[in-house]
């Protein structure tokens, strides 16, 4: 095979225009707003000088003018103050924005595997496809058993065309993110559906420091256009708004022609000292070819006709749209708080593939199109007080959410994108309702408890769309499940001069992945959510004021597991599976300014 290969330019252009006061080198990332979290990381009580609600990276806006010379601006500067809030896993973390800005990275996916230790990701296929996700044992697929969220908007897709829990993230600009709240295990009462291995909720910024205009090229045509509009603050409004256009070729004989263009918007419709009103708006359209698989004996024997580029099927590839809307409200003071969101999406989803060439079909191939069109929505309302009970802190937290999706999901066979008979195509209907509370004790300075539960409940409904489809599901169903949640978090030795105190985390909790609506119909005995029982213990502490560790070994069993047939591009429920292992992170801080 004879490969191009043009060398790498790289060209960034950067423009910034810049208005008012710049912030100091404290303030680059702008707070979160307590809006951003839905629903809130459970948390100990707060001081009576903070309000126990917000968010783990506290902000306090200043409006003293500056007291330097007269010819100085008398302006005020914004001045952001950043604490730490307390976790209840020695694996759950909050990665901070200046650690994206110490790894700069291209697409949301960069940011996950740099900022989530032991989570891989992979790509195939094509750009516009959504990535494979890897952690803690599992092939999660695109997402079966790794819940994703945006702002608290889930972007697991249930019922998908090309996979149970498919999450694309593609429709995220990077630049757009504030920081990522992370966890592990199904111990927290907040996460629901797909989440058995961890869970992340990826937070995007109120405003950017500046606006800007950037230009990145590369090898195999890469070209990145990126423009960010951030008005200075007190702006009606706060508009924050951020355009992409990606485009890329790849190393393919048959160019993969993956574009991608990306619109994210967001406003501040209220804002006081105690309440805040925000509204998001995105907006994405990306379409790609895909060489797809080759079988190795190509590549490899004398004479082969195929290259490690070439393709069987230059035909597979697909395109898809996703469009959300965001609206959050919050409420906090120095004891309680109280967050209300709504949200919505509209997606579209035509993925091509052939998975097995000419096995079933030896005149037309089997070339499949999975189609996938849908439209959702849900809400979440929380509230959290902190209190005494008995001269003991004491913190309650309870919410409710909810969910539908109504979805067009087609399996057809094609011949180079043009259909030749259905399979199966059905309107599925399914919506789930989640229950969750959870009361948190600190019965002495040594030991905090947090005690919760979580109910949900699912209804589903399949019809058949196609009277001659090969595979003709209908009917309703219902699923329920009951999940405990324990987090035990003892300090029981003091600190020393190199050491901070360690903290000591014992873990339980049940949690699960739905199945597939159309399997849960066709197969009334199986179970609709099956339950994943984990347990942890670790430790977490640092030394020398340099070196945080974190140490932690987990057990999970998973009563049933979707299996990809690799022959059909269907996934099937199996039997019961266990995982276990240690994790084990260390971060070293090498000076005083590095990492801060």
């Amino acid at each position: 095979m004879t490969q191009q290969r043009s060398a790498a330019i790289i060209l960034a252009i950067l423009f910034c225009f810049h208005r008012g006061p710049a912030l100091s080198q404290e303030t680059e990332s702008p707070p979160p707003q307590p809006s951003q979290e839905t629903p809130p990381s459970p948390s100990e009580p707060a001081p009576q000088t903070t309000p126990p609600s917000e968010p783990s990276q506290q902000s306090t806006p200043s409006s003293q003018p500056s007291q330097a010379s007269p010819g100085a601006s008398s302006k005020p500067v914004e001045v952001y103050t950043f604490g730490e809030q307390p976790v209840s896993t020695a694996t759950e973390k909050n990665v901070r924005q200046r650690d994206f800005e110490l790894r700069p990275t291209t697409t949301p996916v960069d940011i996950l595997t740099s900022s989530v230790p032991g989570l891989y990701t992979v790509q195939h296929q094509g750009g516009g496809k959504a990535d494979e996700y890897f952690l803690r044992g599992f092939d999660a697929d695109h997402g079966t058993d790794f819940a994703i969220y945006v702002d608290g908007i889930p972007v697991n897709l249930p019922n998908n065309a090309h996979g149970q829990g498919y999450a694309d993230l593609h429709w995220l600009i990077p630049e757009t993110v504030d920081h990522i709240e992370v966890t592990k295990g199904p111990y927290f009462v907040q996460y629901g559906d797909f989440d058995t291995s961890g869970a992340v909720n990826i937070i995007t910024k109120r405003r950017s420091a500046d606006s800007s205009v950037t230009i990145m090229g590369g090898s195999y045509s890469i070209q990145r256009y990126l423009t960010i509009l951030s008005p200075s603050e007190g702006t009606p409004l706060t508009p924050y708004i951020a355009f992409e256009a990606y485009h890329e070729n790849g190393p393919f004989k048959d160019p993969m022609g993956y574009n991608r263009y990306n619109l994210f918007t967001k406003f501040t419709l209220l804002s006081t000292a105690n309440s805040n009103l925000s509204f998001l708006g995105t907006f994405s359209h990306s379409y790609w070819d895909a060489s797809g698989e080759i079988p190795s004996r190509l590549t490899r024997q004398p004479g082969s006709v195929l290259g490690r580029f070439g393709s069987v099927d230059p035909s597979q590839g697909g395109n898809t749209d996703r469009n959300n809307l965001n609206l959050v409200y919050n409420y906090s003071d120095a004891n309680q708080s109280f967050n209300a969101q709504a949200w919505g999406y509209f997606y579209n989803l035509d993925l091509y593939n052939n998975f097995t060439f000419f096995k079933s079909d030896p005149i037309n191939g089997d070339e499949i199109e999975q189609r996938d069109k849908r439209a959702a929505g849900g809400s979440y309302l929380n509230y959290r007080r902190n209190y005494f009970l008995f001269n003991m802190p004491t913190e309650t937290f309870v919410g409710f959410s909810s969910r539908t999706d109504r979805a067009r999901v087609g399996l057809f066979n094609v011949v180079d994108r043009v259909r030749l008979s259905t399979q199966q195509n059905s309107q599925i209907n399914q919506t789930s309702l989640a229950w969750y509370a959870q009361q948190e004790l600190r019965p002495t300075n040594w030991l905090r408890a947090q005690i919760g539960t979580r109910l949900d409940k699912f209804f589903y409904n399949v019809r058949n769309l196609t009277p001659d489809a090969q595979i003709r599901t209908s009917g309703s169903a219902q699923g329920f499940i009951a999940n405990p949640k324990v987090n035990v978090i003892l300090t029981p030795f003091s600190g020393t001069t190199w050491a901070t105190p360690p903290q000591i985390y014992l873990n339980f909790g049940g949690g699960y992945h739905s199945n597939d609506a159309r399997v849960v119909v066709a197969n009334p005995g199986q179970s609709a959510l099956p339950r994943a029982l984990g347990g942890e213990i670790g430790l977490r502490t640092r030394l020398f004021n340099r070196l945080d560790i974190g140490l932690a070994y987990w057990r999970l069993h998973l009563s049933s597991e979707l299996v990809l047939d690799g022959d059909t591009g269907q996934f099937e429920a199996e039997g019961p599976t266990q995982r276990q292992g240690p994790e084990i992170e260390l971060r070293y801080q090498i000076n005083d300014w590095a990492g801060q």
